[in-house]
């Protein structure tokens, strides 16, 4: 298939009276070699002619092939293949039946030889989709039940279930959606498949099927909060804010998988929030820094305290070298915790200091080349930590380098980078990389853009590449490991807390839309269980007079 097959695709146009589909024009998509094939105003782009003002990311990549004025011309998929393209000004050809009239539009169609039950999914990147399925040519063959535009997320993946149709063709059409709330055009994903035997809710996604398998209730709401995977499997859940006045607490909670259920444990010494948890090398949990406070009026602190799992009670440790919140806290092979950045108020702290559990701080583990806090670390193969972004001074401005430091000369060096970004999550991936996602950009005082992008870096190498965005921005999000099929990436915030989830599979560097949460949340916490499912938990559900959440879910592989 060329590419001037490609451009050649017809575009619906919906009315009273039945949709017709037509060629831009004339000239639009004629064959060619060389620019001099086309007439004045038009050059040749990939083997055909297209206006010179034309962009070049507005080409379907999807195979297709030519139609005259039906919409035999629209692109034919088979089932299962996914379809990347790009929507644009360009094709806005017609008026949509279902949402998005005078947007951008395209066209796809699954001939099926019987009747057969399908789940179409957009997966757009950045722009506010909807999508619906035709019998036909005509505004009159929009098929019942078939037209999806989510209310409530903008950027949100569309999923289209059409429990029976065929035989025959159905057509589906790709369109943007309300013009005034969000871009309604850009680059997408598309996949027409046989709907599977997956339970309602659930998602076929590798070797079985995907989505939350149950719900429970912590005995605290909290945001903000650490959840500390334990050697025994049960997890542990420290401070946080809470309550009306969004107060840190001193209460802690452990969930136990077997029965999937949470029960208090013994209070803090310190109430605290914005805070590091580490598990130690002999079991128990350092718990250190954060912030005290409420209502707003938040006082960074020093002190820590060690939860044992034998008396299942917090002590004493020795304190932080200084007081801060949001650094980052690294148990290293040899057992000692490396301790990075931080801040504390509008002070920015761009020192290092490892702990050694037993023994306090007693050494420092060099310096920063900047001061950095709200940033992500990294514990490489072979010991290296990679320091990658994070905030800077009163005005919270991002960082868009990174650090490696090495355990061998407790110095830190450049590592590249390219995005400024805080707020992300990093996960190392089994491949020898580390994949960085989301976050926020501020390059000036109150000026926050939320971001998709995603970038990958190779350890072995030392580099960075860009890698493929999420479907939608998102801050204070959070990461876990679904067992051997990627990495998941958590609600967090776009222009309100989420519940989309997204899969990241390193084999073919690409993300997934799997299913949703059950609640909206920013600024949680995920654990990968030993059990393979991932426990997501708490954050801020941006909604009430108490925004702390006390709800759990359970996400995974059904049995």
């Amino acid at each position: 298939m060329t590419r001037a097959a490609v451009l050649l695709l017809v575009l619906l146009a919906a009315g009273a009276a039945p949709m017709a589909c037509a060629l831009k024009d004339a000239v639009f998509g004629r064959p060619c070699v060389l620019n001099g094939d086309c007439p004045e105003g038009y050059r040749c782009f990939t083997g055909a002619c297209v206006p010179d003002d034309f962009p070049d990311d507005q080409v379907d990549a999807g195979p297709g092939e030519p139609g005259a004025d039906t919409c035999d011309g629209a692109t034919v998929l088979s089932l299962g293949v996914q379809v990347q393209g790009t929507t644009g000004d360009a094709f806005d050809d017609g008026e949509a039946p279902c949402a998005g009239d005078g947007a951008p539009e395209r066209y796809y169609a699954v001939d099926l030889p019987a009747a057969a039950s399908l789940v179409a999914r957009l997966t757009p990147t950045g722009w506010d989709a909807s999508l619906y399925a035709l019998s036909g040519c005509g505004a009159v063959d929009l098929l019942p039940d078939t037209c999806t535009d989510d209310p409530d997320d903008n950027y949100a993946e569309e999923v289209l279930v059409l429990p029976s149709v065929g035989p025959g063709r159905v057509v589906f059409v790709v369109d943007g959606a309300t013009p005034a709330i969000a871009p309604v055009a850009g680059p997408y994903t598309f996949v027409v498949e046989e709907l599977d035997d997956c339970p309602v809710g659930l998602q076929r996604v590798g070797p079985g099927c995907v989505g939350v398998l149950a719900t429970a209730t912590m005995t605290t709401a909290r945001t903000n909060m650490t959840a500390t995977l334990l050697n025994d499997g049960r997890v542990l859940v420290v401070g946080g804010r809470t309550g009306a006045t969004m107060s840190t607490t001193t209460s802690a909670e452990l969930f136990d998988p077997t029965d999937d259920s949470f029960s208090p444990t013994d209070d803090m010494l310190s109430d605290r929030a914005r805070h590091s948890a580490v598990l130690l090398a002999d079991g128990r949990v350092w718990v250190a820094g954060g912030v005290s406070g409420d209502d707003g009026v938040y006082t960074a602190i020093d002190d820590a305290e060690i939860w044992d799992p034998a008396t299942e009670t917090f002590g004493t440790s020795a304190p932080l070298p200084s007081a801060r919140d949001l650094f980052t806290a690294t148990r290293l092979d040899d057992g000692r915790v490396l301790v990075v950045g931080g801040r504390d108020g509008a002070v920015t702290h761009d020192d290092a200091w490892l702990f050694t559990p037993g023994g306090g701080f007693v050494q420092m583990a060099g310096m920063l080349t900047g001061g950095r806090f709200g940033h992500t670390a990294t514990l490489l193969p072979g010991g290296d930590v990679l320091i990658a972004g994070g905030r800077l001074g009163a005005d919270s401005i991002t960082l868009e380098d990174a650090e490696r430091w090495q355990p061998g000369t407790s110095a830190f060096v450049p590592a590249g980078y390219g995005q400024s970004r805080g707020g992300h999550t990093a996960s190392l991936l089994t491949d020898g990389r580390v994949l960085v996602a989301g976050g926020f950009q501020r390059e000036t005082a109150g000026d926050t853009v939320a971001l998709a992008d995603a970038d990958l870096y190779a350890i072995a190498e030392d580099s960075w590449d860009f890698g493929p965005s999420l479907a939608q921005p998102r801050l204070f999000a959070a990461a876990a490991h679904l067992v051997d099929q990627g990495v998941l990436v958590l609600g967090g915030d776009a222009d309100a807390p989420l519940a989309a989830v997204e899969l990241f599979s390193p084999l073919d560097d690409s993300w997934q839309r799997v299913p949703a949460l059950t609640t909206p949340r920013l600024a949680l916490a995920a654990v990968a269980l030993d059990d393979g499912r991932v426990l997501v938990l708490g954050g801020d559900g941006g909604t009430g007079s108490e925004l702390a959440l006390d709800s759990a879910e359970l996400y995974g592989f059904a049995e």
